[in-house]
C-alpha cells in the first residue's frame, strides 16, 4: 500500500506560482487558437513557455 502525504498548498508557494505561469501561457495559446490573425511564431513561443513551466512544476514540488 502506498501512503500519500497530505500537502497544504500554502506550503508550496513556488510550485503554485509555476502552475499559475503554465496556466497563463495555456490561456494565451487558447486565445490565439480562435484568432483570425494567428501568428505561428507567437504560438510557438507560448507553447515552449507553457511546456517549460509545466515541466518545472514537478521540480519545484520535489524541492519544496
Amino acid at each position: 500500500m502506498i501512503r500519500r502525504a497530505a500537502i497544504n498548498v500554502a506550503q508550496i508557494p513556488k510550485t503554485q506560482k509555476k502552475l499559475r505561469e503554465a496556466k497563463f501561457f495555456l490561456a494565451r495559446m487558447l486565445e490565439q487558437e480562435g484568432s483570425l490573425r494567428l501568428d505561428k511564431e507567437d504560438f510557438d513561443f507560448y507553447l515552449s513557455a507553457f511546456l517549460s513551466a509545466g515541466r518545472s512544476v514537478t521540480f519545484y514540488l520535489r524541492s519544496e
